[in-house]
């Protein structure tokens, strides 16, 4: 090659070289890890859970990416009804220079909670105790969304099916007792400021202290509305 066309070589190089670089110093780049630290940090100041119970695992990110100018901006688009457990995708939208780039992230949330097993048979219609349950800290993510995390809704409740050891204890295995059942026989007290009759009646609902069930009074033949007060009492109020 003579020196001639070196030199044209030489200096077409350099001009694409000159080119290259000129645009680069109009353009930012923003990496991979960069976007996962914004992954993380929005799923951490959005999420109802506390974070020290939380890890962001396999985080997927295609690529990073690059706009032009330096001064860049970005928003979170999360999607309808995201509730931030198992598999989270957000979509973030990067804007610069008058450009925006779409990249969706995909991650893991994973949430370790305490949650309520039982510690060994507990037969069907038995009132559960402290002694037949016990807590262990499990990730929530691919649980059923009515496990029980707090012993104070367990214990005093009866359970609607037998519940094997080792199985966790969710909400529809579990009903209040009733302090009145059907068919009993209730003392129907009415009261007002200046007045308070006592008569008896027949419960029709079964009920716990707080509820308004339905009774007989035995002496009308009459249905009232009245709340359960006790196992063996109901109140009206006017």
């Amino acid at each position: 090659m003579g020196k001639g066309r070196l030199s044209v070589l030489c200096f077409l190089l350099l001009f694409v070289w000159a080119i290259d670089s000129g645009a680069n110093k109009n353009h930012i780049k923003i990496g991979v890890d960069q976007i996962k630290a914004i992954y993380i940090n929005f799923i951490k100041n959005n999420m109802p859970w506390k974070k020290q119970d939380v890890q962001i695992t396999n985080i997927e990110v295609k690529n990073a990416i690059t706009l032009p100018g330096s001064n860049w901006s970005y928003e979170v688009i999360t999607p309808k009804g995201c509730n931030y457990l198992g598999r989270v995708s957000l979509a973030i939208r990067f804007k610069s220079g008058g450009k925006s780039e779409l990249v969706r992230v995909i991650g893991e949330v994973k949430v370790f909670k305490k949650v309520i097993y039982a510690k060994h048979f507990i037969r069907k219609h038995q009132v559960i105790k402290k002694e037949d349950i016990k807590l262990l800290k499990r990730d929530i993510s691919h649980l059923p969304q009515n496990i029980i995390t707090e012993i104070k809704e367990v214990i005093g409740k009866k359970a609607t099916h037998s519940i094997y050891p080792g199985r966790i204890i969710t909400k529809n295995f579990l009903e209040s007792v009733s302090t009145v059942k059907r068919g009993d026989v209730v003392t129907v007290i009415v009261e007002s400021d200046t007045l308070k009759i006592t008569t008896k009646g027949i419960a029709k609902e079964k009920g716990q202290p707080g509820d308004v069930i339905k009774v007989i009074n035995i002496d009308t033949k009459k249905v009232i509305y009245a709340k359960v007060a006790n196992n063996s009492m109901v109140k009206v109020e006017f």
